[in-house]
């Protein structure tokens, strides 16, 4: 027991815990009474521990209550110091507590009360520790300046401390979650993840996974979206304390039904209600073994719009009031990561047509360039003949057949160049109205004769030989288009044709469509040349982009070839059925 010399103490009653002033005047009545029963009663029945201490600091008496929070027997605790290693003392913040800083030393040392001073101390019985409020009250005897004990109270607030820190590691958990699934998220959209500028460390992600299941306790979580209306689970976000366990929880939701989750209707119904629910089931590609899962309800807009699945493993859990209400608020971070998916993917697809639309616009503005320039060559090549059979009337003396034919081809160039004229309204107004073709009755190979029988006169450097075939079937289609395309194909083909050089036209029928094609047996164009013209026309000769457009049109196709020794050929097809 303390001595019960006479002491000086420096407490004001006021100003200080209860349990202070409980102390002090458990002394000041002992010296009152002179009876030691009632002191030692008071003294043992505190709920609070009391560990009486020499000038050394030295424990010399501890109450019960004392015994049973530090988790040793006075006999134990007799000549060791609460320092002692035993109880390993910890600040607030996890780290070792400064002997210069335990309350006990500083009364001593100051000869002032101490109060307030948090401390953690590891208790062996329960092999865990126990989180103190603690005060020190100095005793002096008479006349003597420097304490020779001191009191020290052990107020105990490990529940509370404890339910602090789970709500601290919850609170943890949520801000690691909602890190982890806009990383994992933003990295599911290909757009968003080209757009980032660092890509998250898979390692860094694992080590975060692991942080986020340990805080809240459980062995696997999954987050998945639910599709309706068929109520198929889609997994957004898969954790574990290792890779396999979230792969294999993965592997389990994909492709899953809510359904066959629960396998009761009634489950299902609970669900839907906003019910979080407790199983114990084994997870399909999660092995055989049964598992403890909690499975909460996710909603928006107050409908179901998926579940967050906590795996525990082998192990029941048995949350708390304050763990069960960090699960909900890990559910509506969770509700708001599907939001979240849901607006990248709605981003992305807006995006990519977008990108079409921007894509189609480009194409748009090449063809109207491409269309320009052929517009911009056939009147002039128009124009220049006419300037020519205009001449050859006025400064030479010609015979009336001469001046017929003259006029004739006038006349048919007029044609053609009021017909271009045309097209210069149609293009002004592309973008208004899309592109029709003014079907009528063809003979392609009229056309084709036509077509070179003017062209001789535009391209005298060429020669152009017909090898048609003796009959081919009519169809509907647009003659200035497609003369335009042919005329095209002829002056690719004649560009690659040296002075005095053969150009070919051939036109046969391959089951419903006319195959025509134009060769030049001079000309050495690569097939890569050839190829990229007619696969990637947006990449192609303007001419060539067009003529791409109207066969195609037409419901044919078009294609080059190029070998060596046999020059350059251009096909192209087109349907006579109404099937385009």
């Amino acid at each position: 027991m303390p001595s019960d010399d006479t002491q000086h103490n420096y407490i004001q009653p006021e100003s200080q815990p209860k349990q202070v002033r409980l102390v002090t005047a458990i002394g000041q009545s002992q010296l009152a009474r002179g009876d030691e029963s009632y002191y030692h009663t008071l003294f043992e029945s505190l709920d609070q521990g009391i560990v009486c201490q020499d000038a050394d600091g030295q424990i010399i008496q501890a109450n019960a209550a004392a015994e049973y929070l530090l988790g040793m027997k006075l006999e134990a605790m007799r000549g060791r110091t609460l320092l002692d290693p035993l109880w390993r003392p910890l600040q607030e913040n996890g780290s070792p507590f400064p002997a210069d800083l335990h309350p006990t030393l500083s009364a001593l040392r100051t000869g002032q009360p101490v109060s307030g001073t948090i401390i953690g101390m590891f208790n062996q019985q329960e092999n865990a520790y126990r989180w103190f409020t603690v005060s020190s009250v100095p005793r002096f005897q008479a006349n003597v300046e420097r304490p020779h004990q001191v009191y020290t109270i052990l107020h105990d607030f490990t529940t509370l401390h404890n339910q602090e820190q789970r709500m601290q590691q919850a609170l943890e958990a949520i801000l690691a979650l909602a890190e982890i699934g806009a990383q994992t998220l933003l990295g599911q959209t290909p757009q968003m993840a080209s757009a980032a500028q660092e890509q998250p460390d898979p390692q860094l992600q694992q080590k975060q996974a692991e942080q986020c299941c340990h805080l809240l306790g459980c062995q696997r979580l999954g987050l998945a979206a639910l599709e309706r209306p068929d109520e198929l689970l889609r997994p957004l976000l898969t954790l574990g304390t290792s890779a396999a366990h979230a792969r294999n929880l993965r592997n389990a939701l994909q492709t899953l039904r809510l359904s066959n989750l629960f396998g009761d209707p009634q489950l299902v119904a609970r669900l839907n209600a906003g019910e979080s629910l407790a199983l114990a089931k084994a997870l399909p590609a999660c092995g055989e073994q049964l598992s403890f899962q909690i499975i909460v309800p996710v909603a928006a807009a107050g409908q179901l719009s998926g579940i967050l699945l906590l795996d525990y493993g082998s192990i029941q859990p048995h949350l708390s009031a304050q763990e069960q209400i960090a699960v909900q608020a890990t559910a509506r971070v969770a509700a708001l990561l599907i939001e979240y998916e849901k607006a990248q993917h709605t981003i992305s697809q807006q995006q990519l047509k977008l990108h079409a639309v921007q894509q189609e616009l480009e194409h748009m503005q090449h063809i109207q360039q491409n269309v320009s320039s052929i517009l911009e060559h056939e009147v002039q090549a128009t124009l220049i003949g006419m300037q020519n059979y205009s001449e050859l009337l006025c400064n030479h003396e010609l015979s009336s057949p001469e001046i017929k034919e003259l006029a004739t081809d006038i006349c048919l160039d007029s044609k053609h160049l009021s017909g271009l004229i045309g097209s210069v309204f149609e293009l002004q107004h592309r973008q208004k109205e899309p592109l029709q073709l003014s079907l009528e009755w063809l003979d392609l190979n009229a056309v084709l004769a036509e077509l070179v029988s003017h062209t001789r006169s535009l391209m005298p450097s060429c020669q152009f030989r017909l090898q048609l075939a003796n009959a081919l079937p009519i169809f509907r289609g647009d003659k200035d288009k497609l003369t335009t395309a042919m005329l095209g194909l002829l002056h690719n083909t004649a560009r690659y044709t040296p002075q005095g050089g053969e150009v070919h036209i051939s036109s046969t029928v391959e089951g419903n469509v006319i195959h025509v094609s134009m060769r030049n047996l001079s000309a050495v164009v690569s097939t890569e040349i050839a190829d990229q013209a007619m696969l990637y026309p947006e990449n192609a000769e303007p001419d060539l982009a067009l003529i791409h457009g109207i066969i195609q049109m037409h419901g044919g196709k078009i294609w080059a070839e190029s070998m060596t020794d046999q020059g350059l050929t251009f096909h192209f097809t087109v349907q006579f059925t109404n099937s385009y």
